[in-house]
């Protein structure tokens, strides 16, 4: 049997549950978009096969294929021809969404030689072109076959200009949405080093940007995430309900492009990652992490439609969860590809709804990803998740599977942190991890257990691989022996930065952590290995010489830290040449906790309550033990600790009087003469 045929029959057999709402796109590329014959013949297909939205490109190489009165018109279309017009109105009448796809930070082709227009931006404006950390401009590859030239989202200007396209699409034309691609900055080699970046890096930091800087990695980021935002801002103060989709890499933070950001700000409607590959465990993997992180907005996986596996893929997109898929391209799909779809859309589906943005309910649970026990103490446990979507958390915990005791998170946030207290040492216990969105809907992890550990100064170790361990660009699994944990990854220097490798842990405590890293030695190792700390008070950059020392910790310093994840050690690849840097295990001790205290909050629940103020109150006339924090104690803040505390906070909480003074009712370091002489003998919990 025909393979088309037997995954028809296969469709059937298995009797997949109707997809009233689905995503089912196709994109059009410009070089199909050209006359009203093409997009035509592309709606009409997309009708029989029972799709729903095309992604049809009007705006590539800077130039336009809709009445522009800001891009140049495209040689692609003849005069007075408007392919978005053409192409909404056909839509219209074939119930498929119209969205207009335009390519922002990609410009231009090399391979087309210099623009006939004067009013292109790369000949009105140069000085916007990427810059690579050698100088070169983009411009100096114009001519250049299968060469993309990409302009710089630093520039205010250009920055202006690419909104004002989105906003006049959406001012002229009833389209459903806008499909941004290339919103990202070149790959290769590191960029980009303009001199609008220079400058205004220089002017906040007082000094040159370096591939190597994490601030100047953050700001890159910012720059693809806030571009993001002003054209995700700009078009739905025009047309409110208008949908904002766009082509993303997988994995995200390549290109400088974070798609969790940009999803997480509420800048998107509908990701479409782009994951081309036949490997189908690593269509799954890119697929869950979207799913995991979509920010509670739509995922529709980007397929390739001739590459085969299309039946599969979308198969697995369902059973993940994601709301629809989007092929690329309509032009390249053929006959095989054409019965595969028409066998897994064997009924008519609707876009699905924006509850966010069309006030239809919102009946979806929040999706846990990450589950985890960090920064695990003799007595306390922190437990840690991601939420697809801002939520409450709480954790239910026992010493035996009915559980029994509940801590509860504070605020709503896509990321948890729950401190459970009083544990007992060297003990196992188990856990539930609990999330309720905002419209109520609760998910509730798989059973999660750990042992405490035993009464012992605490460090945290993130290997290769493992829980807060992630990276970009090309590595290898190293063979020799010496790797911590037993196992290691390697990736060949190079003159530019090209791969990287992140330890991010979780700390349970603000403080000094005493930093430290593992790598196998060897000859072929960097003896410039790039490291890259950022911690409390800014990073710091060192080099270590990986042909030595290897299979032991080296210490790299004390450094302060914040309690959480914000801080961490970036490894870069960017050494000299004909050598490979070792990406193995990064550890974190703790030298000398920070002390921190919520005033009110004597026995450290994470509350100033009428618990507090009784507690106060037995130690005071009945002689119970002493408060471990006695700055908690002093409620008024006047630096003694007597009756008017637990009276004072007890006016507050049912009379209305005044709150007790900072820090309340946020937690924050003891930085006061008199309550560090009340000091704090232990560091109270929940204190976040």
């Amino acid at each position: 049997m025909h393979r088309a045929s037997l995954l028809a029959a296969i469709a059937v057999l298995a009797a997949p549950p109707a997809f009233t709402e689905e995503g089912r796109a196709f994109w059009l590329t410009r070089w199909n978009a050209t006359d009203q014959g093409k997009i035509v013949e592309c709606l009409a297909g997309m009708q029989a096969l029972k799709a729903n939205t095309l992604f049809c490109q009007v705006l590539g190489d800077g130039m336009a294929l809709y009445r522009s009165a800001l891009a140049p018109r495209s040689p692609l279309v003849a005069p007075g021809f408007d392919a978005l017009a053409v192409a909404i109105a056909e839509g219209r009448r074939r119930g498929i969404e119209v969205h207009a796809y335009i390519n922002i930070c990609n410009v231009w082709s090399g391979g087309l030689g210099q623009p006939a227009d004067p009013s292109h931006l790369i000949r009105a404006h140069p000085e916007w072109a990427v810059v690579d950390v050698a100088g070169r401009s983009d411009l100096e590859f114009v001519g250049v076959p299968a060469t993309l030239i990409f302009f710089c989202p630093e520039w205010r200007g250009f920055r202006a200009h690419v909104v004002e396209i989105a906003s006049e699409i959406a001012q002229l034309y009833e389209v459903g949405g806008i499909h941004l691609d290339y919103l990202r900055f070149p790959g290769g080699s590191d960029r980009c080093f303009c001199i609008e970046h220079r400058r205004n890096f220089a002017a906040r930091f007082g000094r040159a940007p370096a591939p190597d800087d994490p601030d100047f990695h953050e700001w890159r980021y910012d720059n693809i995430t806030g571009l993001f935002g002003e054209i995700y801002d700009a078009v739905t103060a025009i047309r409110p309900g208008i949908k904002v989709s766009a082509a993303l890499f997988t994995p995200t933070g390549l290109h400088f492009q974070d798609a969790r950001r940009i999803l997480e700000a509420g800048k998107l409607d509908i990701a479409v990652p782009m994951i081309y590959t036949l490997n189908l465990w690593e269509f799954e993997q890119r697929a869950l992490y979207f799913h995991e992180h979509s920010g509670g907005r739509l995922v529709y996986a980007g397929i390739a439609s001739d590459r085969g596996a299309v039946f599969e893929s979308v198969s697995i997109a369902r059973r993940i969860g994601l709301e629809g898929q989007a092929f690329f391209a309509w032009s390249t799909l053929d006959d095989s590809g054409r019965a595969e779809v028409a066998a897994l859309y064997t009924a008519a589906s609707s876009p699905p709804l924006l509850p966010w943005k069309d006030g239809s309910p919102d009946t979806t649970p929040p999706v846990i990803s990450g589950v985890v026990a960090q920064g695990i103490l003799a007595s306390e446990v922190t437990v840690i998740w991601h939420t697809d979507e801002r939520s409450r958390s709480r954790v239910e915990y026992g010493r035996t599977q009915s559980l029994g005791l509940e801590a509860a998170g504070q605020g709503i946030a896509f990321d948890h942190a729950v401190r459970l207290a009083g544990l007992t040492p060297l003990t196992k216990y188990y856990f539930h991890a609990i999330s309720t969105d905002e419209a109520g809907n609760v998910t509730r992890s798989s059973a999660g257990s750990f042992m405490t550990a035993a009464v012992a100064p605490f460090e945290v170790v993130v290997d290769d691989g493992r829980e807060g361990f992630s990276l970009g660009g090309s590595w290898s699994n190293g063979s020799s022996p010496g790797g911590y944990g037993g196992g290691y990854i390697f990736s060949s220097t190079r003159a530019t930065e090209t791969a990287w490798a992140l330890y991010r842990p979780y700390l349970p405590r603000a403080g000094l952590y005493e930093a430290a890293v593992w790598y196998v030695a060897g000859s072929n190792r960097a003896s410039d290995a790039r490291y890259a700390l950022v911690h409390a008070d800014g990073n710091r950059s060192m080099v270590i010489d990986q042909k030595t020392k290897g299979g032991r910790w080296n210490v790299l310093g004390t450094f302060r830290f914040v309690e959480g994840t914000s801080g961490y050690l970036r490894l870069s690849n960017q050494a000299a040449g004909g050598s490979v840097v070792i990406a193995d295990a990064a550890r974190f001790r703790l030298i000398e906790a920070e002390d921190t205290f919520r005033r009110g909050d004597v026995n450290g629940d994470g509350a100033a309550d009428i618990s507090d103020a009784i507690g106060t109150l037995e130690w005071l006339f009945l002689g119970t033990s002493i408060p471990s924090c006695l700055a908690a104690a002093n409620a008024n803040g006047d630096a003694e600790v007597d009756i008017s505390d637990p009276i004072g906070l007890l006016e507050f909480l049912f009379l209305g009087n005044s709150p007790p003074p900072e820090p309340f009712p946020e937690c924050g370091p003891i930085l006061l003469v008199d309550d560090k002489k009340l000091g704090c003998a232990m560091q109270p919990v929940n204190c976040r």
